[in-house]
Parts: C-alpha cells; structure tokens; sequence
C-alpha cells in the first residue's frame, strides 16, 4: 500500500464512513487496539490513534509503513485530518509472546530463542530504516497461527509516551536491553544453557557489549552454532556422490526442523498467492490471465522444493558435524527465500510490464538444488570470521536478491538502484566476494537496459573481484556475458576470443556447477561470430548451446527456446529457410507452454517464423503469423504502447499486397504511439517505413519530401536505422532515375548508399553489391 495521506471529514465521519466494526470503535483512546472491516482495502485491519500527531510522528509511521518484512506487522495507510492520526495496522490473530510462553507447559529453550532471535530480526529490520521500538517487551509481539513471530508498532512503539520522548530519544541499545529482559523473563523456570542466560543478562546492562541488534543476533547465532553439532548424516559418503543425502530420519527429528511448514508463511501461502492473482488479473496486461496459472504452479513448485531442502539441511544439521558446510547451506536458503519473497513483493504491485515480465522472473528465481549441491557449497567462499560483519553481509546479499526481483520483472531501474545501494554499503565491509556478486548482478542488469559500456565494466570488475579468492563462478559468468555486451565493438573482439579459454578452464574446474555457465559461453560465443559475419561458427557455437542448456534445464524450458531462436536466425541469414523456420516453430511452441498464447516472446516467434516467408518473397505465407504477431501483442499491450513495430509490419504487409490505404493507416498509428512515447527512433522508423510505401504507391515526390525531413534532422541514428535509411535512400536513387533532370541526384544518392552498406559489411555485402550494379550500369547511361 502507498503511505497515503487521506483529507477529508472529521475522524469519526471517516471511521464510521470506511470501517465496519462489531461495536463502536473507541478511537482517541491510546488503551485499546480496535478492530474493524476496512472497506477501502477489503480486509480485517487494526486501528489505533497515538496521543502524540506531529510531522515527526507522521514520518515514524509512515516509514514503518514502507517496512516489509515477515517479522514486523505491516502498517497499511496513515489517515490524517484536523491534526489527528489514525493508524491502519495488519491485524494479526494470534498470542503475545507472555501469552505463548504461559501456554507452554513445558517449553524448549530453543523454542523460546527462537522466537526471540525471530523478533530480534524484525527488530534488526525496524532499525535499518532507522526506527526504534523503544519500549518492548514481552507484550511487544506476536506469534501468530502459522507460529511465526511479529513485531508489533516500531515506529518508537507509536510515540505513547510524551513525557519520554521530550527526555530522550530512543536507540537501538534500548531494544537491545528489552529484548534481553523478555528473554530473560521468558526463560524463568525452563532449563536452559548457562551461556544462553549470560547474553540475556549482559544485553541488559545499561552499556551491553552489542550496541546494534544485528550484533546481538549475531552473538547468539555464533554462540549456539559452537555448541551444538550441526549437519549431514553420513557426510563423507554424500561428498563422494557430489550431492547432500538428507532425506533420512526426518520424522525423528523435531522442534525447529518442524518449521519447514511453515517457514514461508507471509511468503508464498494462501493470502499471498491470492495477492498476487488478484494484482496480477487487476494489472491490465491482456495476457494476465494466461500468466497467472503459469506463475503459480512454478512458485508453488519453487516454495515446496526449498521447504523440502530446509527439512533436509536443518535435520541434517541435528545428526551431523559438517558445521561449516551446514552453516553455508543454510545461508544459501536464506538468500533463496528472500528472493522468493522479494519476488512476491514486487508481483503482489503487478502493473501491466510487470505482469507480462511475470512468468520470466519466475522461471529465473535461483536455484534451491544449489544449497545442497556439496561442490557448490565447498566452492562458496567463506563467510567473515566477525559475526557481525557475517550477518552484515547476508542482509546486503538479500537486498541483492531483491534488487534481482524487481529487474526480473521488469522493473531495472528499481532493481539497479537497490544493487548500487547495496555496492556503497559493501565497499567499507572489505568483503570482496559481496562486492564481485554485486558487480556480476549490476553488469548483467546494465545489459538488459543496453548500456553495454557500463555493463562492460562492471563485468571488468566482477571478474578482477572474484579471481583473487577462487571464485570461479562469478569470474566465468562475468567473462561470458562480457562477450555478448561487447559483441558489436570490433575493436575489442580480439580479447573477448582471447577470454573463451579462460572461461573454458573455470567452468572445467568447477565441474558439474559450473556447466550451465558454458551453455552461456557458447550462445554468446554464437552472437559474437555472428556480429563477424562467420556463421558457420556461429551454427556450431549455438548447437553447443543447446545441447548443454538440454542437459542442464531440459528441452521444455525458456533457455532452450532462446538458444533455438538465435540458431533459426543464423540459419535465417544463410538462406536455410526450412530450417530456420523449423526452429524459430519449436521454439514458439515451447514458449507458448510456458508462457501462454499472448505473451511477448511468444510474438516474438511468430515474427521471426514470418521473416522467413518474407525473405522467400512469399508474403501470402507471412500473413498468418504477421497477423498472429500484431494480435498476440496488442492483447498483451491494451494500451498499444508496443505497437509501433508490430504495426509498421502490418502496414508493409497491406504495401506488398496493394492496398494501400490500410497501410498508411497502420504507418499513421504507428507513428502516433511513437510520438506519445517520444521515441525518437521509433519515429524515423515509421517515417522511413511510410516513405516506402509512397515510392510503391507511385507517389514519388511525397517519398522525397519525407525523406527531406529525416535527413535535414540533427543527431545521429542508430545502425540499425542508419541501415533503413540507407535502403530508402537507394530506393529513391531507383525512383529519381526516371526523371532526367533528377538523374545526377539519383547517383549521388545511390552513391551515398554504397558507401553506407560498405561500412556495415559484411552483414549487408548483398545490398551492396546490387547498389554497385546499379551504379555500374547508370552511371554508364548518364556519361
């Protein structure tokens, strides 16, 4: 929900106006919560009026507001008129912890910490946006149905106090000193560890030795981590096989293994999945509804594959001694359950781009088998020997992963702006490896927005960041898709040939882990021996491709399909026209499966199948898929925000077949979106597009006159459209030529042409040497 700030009629006008409540609510009275229907957000909410209304409280709660964390209970909205607030919380039905506690009758000491070390974490979260709870207690969270532990009002426990707050304002060594005195009184009477209590009794003294409760989180983590014995059951065997057998004796273990059910509640369970459907159908994306089931069986699968790894590990951790390798695993989940959880957050706001992207991003969400992978987690660099600055780094990785999340679906300006953040915030840690992960996600989004300098460089730095402490796959990954940002730079291909061996010996070095990495290297190797004009190469890199990415994802998946495209396009432009079009169908046909009929790159499909019957000249064969093509994306883009394209094809096809007036039509619109987006490139495409029409209409001096403007425009065009022009240009050239006092133009325009075509060879050797026929020929004429 947006912090929103409501005007209008007095409080009690707007409660009883918005909210439904079994009894008249008692607002104004800071004693009890009330809890009401909220007709505006359609749920169950809790309401509260603090005694204190000022700018800086407004600020607390509003900022709590913009909190999402599993461990604190959410603030929806602050409503606001004639000086007063009225806070709108998430009503959480469940026990404070005095009143779990007092239900235990016999309660494990690990229990109660973990409850405390889970409100420690809301706490920790509260306080990275700089709000203090500043008075909790026992009575301070909540543990609801699923058991999981809430923090209730952070924001310095919604200013109750003002006679406390004009003495002092409060730190975060005051939650430290709370939560240790709940410890403490939570463990009255159960049998606990000595070190246990000495860190509740210490965290109370008026100076504790942690000042920040990530400190103190950290103190206890490492604290039970040194006297327990932690993970897998017949380790030595499961090494030698390469993989973590865990599935053994799980139903003997018990307590906090048993969280694996309910460890992603508030994460992917039935509220949020029904959040999700209901932003995604609301988002306005045609596509929706195609996506929807499609996102939910992979999160559905996604959610029971890590619930099952976090049994597997965690009862593991009870029979084992691998602590080292335990500790990773369960790193390792963290970070996947945060992208889950970022993932959620981000589809849980679906606008239109969001919704078409949603399919993708959860195709691309991070592994969970890599957690148990034992190669893997041999390879992963060790954590920072200071606790704190360990759980430093682990809260920076899940704010890369959410970064990861809002790119993934569609949202890379966001999602780049968290992985900055998160780069500014690695820097002083010294840890290099956060840095090399952070430099490997910033370059791969650079790539996506096509600022392929920026990604160049960022690559450049993940990779002399990861080699000094054997990161091998960072440092392969990086090199690999270097390749495909600087592909089209010819002064640089020379290095990234050079760069093919080095990526070859890490991903050999990394074995099994490191194989889908090489089904990168060769699709890029593919796109950079087509950037050459060697497509001979390129067929052979991009079989390579697909031939690893079968065996690492499968034939049925996205990957595949992608590497299937970038074949058909080499084949394309071999002229292997029942080949091409064979594989850009399969490719299709998989896409559809996995993202429905409507979805971008699914229409994507569709043109390339259509590009090669306009290349055979058969244009009655193309107008299937062109049609197809323009109609799976205008379902997806109601808005026709994506049309100009899709709608400049569909004009060239009503060109090839006469009927002229519905082409300029669809010319016409599409220069219209194109102006409304202000994309400039788009514009000339559109104008370069209706100058071909009017040469084939036979109105050769409207062609001219549009072609006027283009060239009198300052700025340069991209190649690709440079290349457009230069057809049209050469077009001209043929039409002027049948007037005799247009002749000398005609050449020097069809030698300007020439020149063009000759500057992009060898991809347009063709072109050019019909433009130097022609030239031949004429010139003759005209001497």
């Amino acid at each position: 929900m947006a912090n929103a700030v409501i005007p209008g009629p007095p409080v009690e006008d707007a409660v009883s106006a918005r909210f439904v409540a079994p009894r008249p609510l008692v607002i104004g009275d800071v004693g009890p919560v009330d809890v009401a229907f909220d007709r505006t957000l359609g749920r169950q909410v809790a309401l509260r009026e603090p005694r204190l209304a000022g700018p800086a409280q407004l600020r607390e709660v509003q900022a709590q507001a913009g909190l999402a964390h599993p461990g604190v209970a959410r603030i929806f909205e602050v409503v606001r008129t004639d000086g007063r607030m009225l806070v709108v919380m998430e009503w959480i039905r469940g026990d404070t912890l005095r009143a779990w506690r007092a239900s235990q009758a016999r309660p494990r000491w690990r229990a109660v910490l973990e409850h405390f070390v889970a409100a420690g974490e809301g706490l920790a979260a509260a306080h990275a946006v700089g709000l203090i709870h500043g008075a909790f207690g026992l009575d301070s969270a909540v543990v609801d149905a699923s058991g999981r532990v809430r923090v209730l009002a952070c924001a310095a426990a919604l200013r109750e106090d003002a006679e406390d707050e004009a003495d002092r304002v409060a730190t975060p060594a005051d939650d430290v000193r709370g939560l240790c005195a709940a410890l403490a009184e939570a463990l009255g009477g159960v049998r606990a560890p000595g070190w246990l209590r000495r860190i509740a009794a210490r965290g109370q003294e008026p100076a504790p030795p942690w000042g920040s409760m990530a400190a103190l989180l950290a103190a206890l983590r490492a604290a039970r981590a040194r006297r327990r014995r932690l993970v897998v059951a017949a380790l030595g065997a499961a090494i030698a096989g390469g993989a973590i057998g865990l599935t053994r004796n799980l139903t003997s273990d018990s307590g906090r293994c048993d969280a694996a059910t309910t460890a992603l509640v508030g994460i992917w369970d039935d509220a949020r999945r029904e959040e999700v459907r209901r932003a995604l159908l609301g988002s306005g994306a045609g596509a929706a509804e195609a996506v929807w089931p499609r996102v939910r069986a992979r999160l559905d699968a996604y959610a029971a594959g890590w619930s099952r790894a976090y049994a597997e590990v965690c009862a593991a951790g009870e029979r084992g001694d691998a602590e080292r390798l335990v500790d990773r695993s369960m790193a390792c989940l963290g970070r996947r359950r945060a992208s889950l959880a970022a993932l959620v957050d981000v589809l849980g706001q679906a606008d239109a781009a969001t919704a078409l992207k949603a399919s993708a991003a959860a195709e691309a969400l991070p592994s969970v088998a890599a957690c148990t992978d034992v190669a893997a987690l041999r390879a992963a660099a060790p954590p920072p020997d200071d606790p704190a600055r360990a759980e430093a780094v682990e809260r920076l990785r899940e704010q890369l992963a959410r970064g990861q999340a809002l790119a993934d679906a569609g949202q890379s300006a966001a999602g780049l702006a968290r992985v900055e953040s998160v780069l500014a915030a690695a820097q002083p840690l010294g840890y290099e490896p956060l840095v090399a992960e952070a430099k490997l996600q910033k370059g791969r989004m650079l790539i996506d927005a096509w600022r392929v300098d920026e990604a160049a460089e960022a690559l450049s730095d993940a990779v002399w960041a990861a080699l000094p402490t054997r990161l091998d796959d960072i440092a392969a990954e990086a090199l690999a898709r270097r390749i495909y940002a600087l592909r089209a730079v010819p002064a640089r291909r020379p290095e990234l040939h050079a760069d093919v061996a080095l990526v070859e010996a890490l991903t050999a070095r990394l074995g099994p882990h490191g194989r889908w990495i090489e089904g990168e290297l060769r699709n890029n190797l593919g796109t950079l021996y087509t950037a050459e004009g060697r497509p001979e190469l390129a067929q052979r890199a991009f079989e390579r491709a697909l031939a690893i990415k079968a065996e690492v994802f499968g034939a049925d998946h996205p990957q595949y399909a992608h590497s299937l495209n970038n074949l058909g396009s080499v084949l394309l432009a071999q002229g292997r026209l029942e080949a091409a079009r064979a594989h850009f169908e399969r490719a299709t046909a998989l896409l559809r499966a996995a993202f429905g009929p409507h979805h971008p790159q699914v229409a994507l499909g569709l043109n390339n199948i259509a590009a090669t019957y306009i290349q055979a000249g058969d244009w009655a064969g193309a107008e299937p898929y062109v049609e197809a093509y323009y109609e799976a994306l205008a379902s997806a883009f109601p808005d026709g925000a994506e049309l100009v394209w899709p709608r400049l094809l569909v004009a060239r096809l009503h060109q090839e077949q006469g009927r002229f007036a519905a082409a300029r039509a669809h010319a016409d619109a599409a220069r219209s979106l194109a102006v409304r987006r202000g994309d400039a490139i788009g514009v000339v495409r559109t104008e370069v597009a209706r100058a071909h029409l009017e040469l084939a209409a036979g109105a050769v001096d409207v062609a001219d006159a549009i072609f006027r403007g283009i060239v009198a425009r300052p700025g340069a065009l991209q190649v690709d459209d440079d290349l457009r022009l230069t057809a049209l240009r050469f077009a001209l050239a043929r039409a002027l030529w049948d007037r005799p006092a247009e002749r000398s133009r005609a050449l020097e325009l069809a030698a300007t042409a020439a020149s063009s075509f000759r500057a992009y060879a060898p991809y347009t050797a063709a072109e050019l040497a019909e433009v130097e026929a022609w030239r031949r020929a004429h010139e003759v004429v005209a001497r």
